[in-house]
């Protein structure tokens, strides 16, 4: 074969020099950050994502990534080593850590769906939920997307709008508070130990150790030399009957002092009466001019008393027992029992019943400034 003059032969040889290794290709997945591992979240490892979670043991951080491909993990991690579907992956701690943990974030917007801080400081947060505690397991306070606040402490300043919930034993209910669930004793007391004043109102005022109970107690023992200590102040009016204070069953009971300014209610009569158990009146006065009878009430209390008297010559007054009962009233220095009537009485009669007496419901009678008195049907 012919060559071309001034031409230099080399013969031909493939050299190879082995290069570096290159940077590993994605496996398919990426690790996603879903920050300290909360209730009620679904972690996964799947073809695009493989979650990495925080979790607190003994106050120490660590960082764990789903074990398992392919799975859906709801459950938190047990143990600081790992379990069975989470293995820890602290090298991965810068990735969960960049935004979640760090000690000062400044931006216009941040967005994530959990972001885990030691400090927040921003003029406007969006958020669903916010929930404030050492971990996951131990929430102290958090609020919802609704409102719903919890907190196992808390001191509030300004005003409070509640229009339901519960204050101590109590339910609030519209305008009222009530004991909720009306199986309580629950109690509101008032006290001033300085000025020695108490009142307190509820379902039992007293202490259990002194085995009585009381809805109510009140007591004013302030040192006062010149002025007036009152219990309680009661006033009724502007009606067509007004009482003050009702006492609709058991007694009144002094253990000390007076009731001052007592007064009586009053019925002039002009024609026969029957007094009804329900009736307010304890005084009657013959105002006719001739006779009258009054029957006393037929199912009385032990102990009612009602007085009868006359107004003017010729004002007679017949008492009768009602309700088949009968009078005991003194004749001379005996007492006797005389059948349901006093014929006419001429003065002052007070009756006061004493119950059942000799098998009959029995009214003693007391006499006073008679000038004619007659016994029987006349």
């Amino acid at each position: 074969m012919p060559i071309a003059k001034n031409s230099i032969i080399v013969s031909q040889k493939e050299i190879a020099k082995p290069g570096e290794p290159g940077k590993p290709g994605s496996d398919g997945y990426t690790y996603r950050p879903r920050g300290l591992f909360s209730i009620g979240e679904v972690y996964v490892w799947d073809d695009l994502y493989r979650d990495i979670v925080l979790k607190q043991f003994n106050s120490t951080t660590y960082t764990f990534r789903i074990r398992v491909h392919g799975s859906s993990v709801t459950t938190e991690p047990t143990a600081s080593g790992g379990d069975a579907n989470w293995e820890v992956a602290n090298e991965l701690k810068f990735i969960a850590t960049d935004l979640l943990l760090s000690r000062k974030i400044i931006s216009d917007e941040i967005a994530s769906g959990a972001i885990t801080a030691e400090k927040l400081s921003s003029d406007f947060i969006l958020t669903k939920k916010i929930s404030i505690g050492p971990d996951a397991g131990h929430i102290n306070f958090s609020v919802d997307v609704n409102g719903h606040l919890n907190s196992v402490d808390g001191k509030f300043s300004g005003e409070i709008i509640a229009k339901s919930g519960k204050i101590g034993g109590f339910g609030i209910s519209g305008e009222s508070l009530t004991n909720e669930g009306f199986n309580n004793d629950a109690t509101v007391i008032f006290r001033n130990d300085n000025d020695h004043t108490f009142a307190a109102i509820g379902g039992n005022v007293l202490p259990p150790s002194v085995g009585i109970n009381a809805l109510l107690k009140i007591y004013n023992e302030k040192h006062n030399p010149f002025r007036t200590n009152y219990g309680g102040i009661f006033s009724a009016s502007g009606g067509s009957k007004n009482i003050a204070i009702q006492v609709d069953n058991g007694d009144i009971s002094l253990d000390n002092g007076v009731i001052r300014n007592f007064g009586t209610s009053v019925m002039f009569l002009d024609a026969s009466y029957t007094i009804k158990d329900t009736d307010d009146y304890s005084y009657y006065i013959n105002n006719k001019g001739s006779k009258i009878d009054i029957s006393l009430p037929a199912n009385p209390p032990i102990g009612r008393r009602i007085t009868v008297t006359a107004m003017g010559s010729g004002s007679n007054t017949g008492i009768i027992a009602g309700n088949g009962g009968k009078l005991w009233y003194q004749y001379h220095v005996n007492w006797v029992m005389i059948d349901t009537k006093s014929g006419g009485i001429n003065g002052g009669i007070d009756a006061t019943y004493i119950g059942v007496y000799g098998g009959y419901k029995t009214w003693r009678i007391l006499i006073t400034g008679a000038v004619n008195v007659s016994w029987g049907d006349n």
